[in-house]
């Protein structure tokens, strides 16, 4: 069962924030096991200090950030707060019918704000600009660190789009009883090296070899099919307006994809599910809105044997 995401309006950005609930296909639909939580327990958090399960997390996410051509996000204790509040909000309100995933509702026990600038602004974050700040949240349940939650985002679109966005450099990590919840925020948009921050990124080994619609929105409904080769994403500095790509394999021979813009990401969908074990070449050659100079990358990738999300 997964959520469609929200959108979090800023004056540097409007970034779209999402949650993902990915379970084992005998739990499809299931929503998180039972958490024995009081009203009282979700009324401050518990954060005192980083925990090894967000420090592995967030080395995780930073070495792909690198690899990918993106800079560091850091941790910020007020944001942690927020990510962690939520998560036992949601917890022990989760039986609540129509319960929504990111936007609480005044009244449920542990209620800290409606939106994710709410709760962020009720744990104290104050923006670094005072031009304003873009965030965004992403959601995985059933976890069992921190670092699964990570890596399940990333072998998707949408919640791939927000970790890998230039858009955010602080990050909060929270797991609870479970549930993991990612809150981010930036004041600008980092450099982006090459141009495009790149997943899988050039020279990546063992990756997916397909996806199979675990997330919502599930980006193969508007392509009307169940599954695709595991998914390629190129974000640039800004929205894109035109581009062309491709994406060879070992022998040189082109594959067809389907296709999707959102906003600054370019995400390719392979129509048949990858070759384990081979090496693939993508292509991508892109303009920004609002300007004429067209720019290129080329970059390979080589799956493993398994599949994708």
């Amino acid at each position: 069962m997964l959520h469609p995401p929200r959108r979090c309006g800023s004056v540097i950005a409007r970034i779209a924030a999402a949650v993902m609930l990915i379970t084992s296909l005998a739990l499809t639909g299931a929503w998180p096991g039972n958490v024995e939580l009081s009203a009282s327990t979700i009324e401050t958090s518990s954060l005192t200090s980083y925990s090894r399960d967000q420090y592995e997390a967030l080395a995780y996410l930073n070495e792909v950030r690198a690899k990918a051509g993106l800079p560091a996000v850091t941790l910020n204790d007020r944001i942690t707060e927020a990510a962690e509040l939520h998560a036992r909000y949601f917890n022990i309100n989760k039986v609540t019918p129509n319960l929504s995933a990111h936007n609480e509702k005044a009244g449920l026990p542990g209620y800290r704000g409606t939106r994710i600038r709410d709760r962020l602004a009720a744990a104290g974050y104050v923006s670094p600009s005072k031009q304003g700040y873009a965030s965004g949240e992403v959601m995985h349940f059933r976890q069992k660190s921190s670092l699964n939650a990570m890596k399940g985002w990333l072998d998707t679109a949408y919640h791939r789009q927000m970790v890998l966005s230039p858009n955010f450099q602080e990050i909060g990590i929270a797991l609870v009883g479970g549930t993991a919840v990612v809150n981010l925020a930036g004041s600008t948009t980092s450099p982006i090296a090459g141009g495009l921050a790149i997943y899988p990124y050039d020279g990546m080994q063992n990756t997916g070899i397909g996806f199979y619609g675990f997330e919502t929105p599930n980006p193969l409904v508007q392509f009307d099919v169940e599954h695709s080769g595991y998914i390629i994403s190129a974000t640039a500095a800004g929205p894109i307006d035109k581009f062309e790509a491709a994406i060879t394999d070992e022998e040189g021979a082109l594959l067809h994809f389907y296709e999707e813009i959102s906003r600054d990401t370019l995400f390719l969908f392979p129509k048949e599910i990858l070759r384990g074990l081979h090496t693939y070449t993508v292509s991508v050659k892109y303009r920004l809105e609002g300007t004429q100079a067209w720019h290129s990358r080329t970059w390979s990738f080589t799956t493993g044997t398994g599949s994708g999300s």
